[in-house]
């Protein structure tokens, strides 16, 4: 600190260290029988101006950023006090360059620094034929489709003794036409998701409010009931309890909503649009008419 309060009295410390630095050189060469004037001058000739030295001295220090950063924040006020307009473009400028770096940081943390929020994500595997099996629809580079079809995906649900879990979902994402039972408003679109059974405990959620899906409701001829989406009931329903056993349109298909996942439950994978409803597998072709339940990814954990 003492640098920048005391400027001359660093700069007298500074010219005395430098001195003595040269007049040690000079005694050196003096020693080998050069007079002091010729060898003060031939210090000079090798080491260069000492003038130079002071800055590059100076600036190699702290001090001499932050004088920098000053005196370029001095000369940048004065300039943008002459132009106002210009002023508030700039400042507009970087909230939204600082908005769009939070915006990308966020991202990045959620797909680099932070685990799924799922119980032990360690410990999943997302299962396919192809390198690309889980990803733009499930095509190979190849066009070759190489997710598995339902009734594969039961046969290994229910044989393969390797897993302690193995779970499914479709490879598209539906959009569902949303509406309270026996309200005629227009109906509202939301992102949705079919999963099997098991997918919420394979994946150790627990409900926020109420229950998550569950094999009985996977079940040809179980009740349609649907997982509302934690974002979704506080910002569509103000954190409504009674939402929880209400009946929802979806698709002009009545579902009664039995749970809300966690806060912080988005899927079970990074997307624009994280599900706001998860449906059970087995009430596709009820929902989609042309549902095709031959394509389904699958997870195991």
């Amino acid at each position: 600190m003492r640098s920048l309060f005391r400027k001359e009295q660093v700069s007298h410390e500074l010219d005395e260290e430098l001195n003595g630095f040269l007049e040690m050189a000079a005694e050196e060469k003096m020693k080998l029988g050069m007079s002091r004037k010729d060898a003060l001058r031939a210090v000079r000739l090798e080491r260069g101006s000492l003038e130079v030295t002071k800055k590059v001295v100076r600036s190699a220090g702290w001090e001499f950023l932050v004088e920098s950063l000053l005196g370029d924040t001095r000369h940048a006020l004065r300039r943008l006090r002459r132009v106002p307009a210009f002023t508030i473009a700039t400042v507009l400028t970087l909230a939204l360059g600082i908005g769009a770096t939070t915006s990308i940081f966020t991202l990045v943390h959620a797909v680099l620094l932070k685990s799924l929020p799922v119980a032990n994500p360690d410990e999943l595997y997302r299962l396919g034929k192809e390198s690309r099996c889980c990803y733009q629809g499930g095509y190979s580079q190849e066009k070759e489709f190489s997710l598995v079809s339902y009734d594969l995906y039961k046969y290994l649900r229910d044989n393969t003794k390797g897993f302690a879990e193995l779970a499914a979902f479709p490879a598209f994402e539906p959009l569902f036409g949303v509406r309270r039972a026996g309200n005629s408003e227009a109906a509202q679109s939301y992102p949705g998701e079919f999963v099997s059974g098991n997918y919420f405990t394979m994946f150790g959620i627990r409900a926020h409010v109420g229950r998550v899906l569950t094999p009985a409701d996977d079940q040809v001829g179980a009740p349609a009931v649907a997982v509302m989406n934690y974002r979704l009931w506080t910002e569509k329903y103000g954190s409504d309890p009674s939402v929880i056993g209400s009946v929802l349109n979806l698709n002009d298909k009545p579902f009664t909503v039995v749970g809300i996942t966690p806060p912080a439950f988005f899927g079970d994978s990074l997307r624009n649009t994280p599900p706001d409803f998860f449906l059970p597998l087995n009430t596709e072709p009820f929902v989609q008419t042309d549902a095709d339940l031959n394509k389904v990814d699958i997870y195991r954990g």
